[in-house]
């Protein structure tokens, strides 16, 4: 399974993300949890973006990286999740 983060505009991100995890881990073969805590970090995509901060994320999962880069989800799709709605990735649910 590949899983990626999206966040900021899909115009003009002015963040990207890095240090992707799961569970602590980077890229694991296999987790036996159904609520896997996500994690990672954001710098900006420019030296003048100043005062960022993260207002959303979206986590998705491919079974393939050809499925990811065609924007193809094939095994999930969080949606677009307002973070002053809802905690970080910490206890999201990833359907078997």
């Amino acid at each position: 399974m590949l899983l990626a983060t999206i966040l900021g505009s899909t115009l003009q991100p002015s963040m990207t993300a890095y240090d992707l995890r799961c569970q602590s881990l980077t890229d694991p073969e296999a987790i036996q949890i159904t609520t896997p805590q996500l994690s990672w970090k954001l710098k900006a995509t420019s030296k003048e973006a100043k005062n960022l901060r993260q207002t959303a994320y979206r986590v998705v999962a491919s079974s393939t990286l050809q499925n990811l880069k065609a924007s193809k989800y094939d095994l999930w799709d969080s949606g677009k999740v307002d973070i002053h709605r809802q905690p970080l990735a910490s206890s999201t649910q990833v359907p078997r």
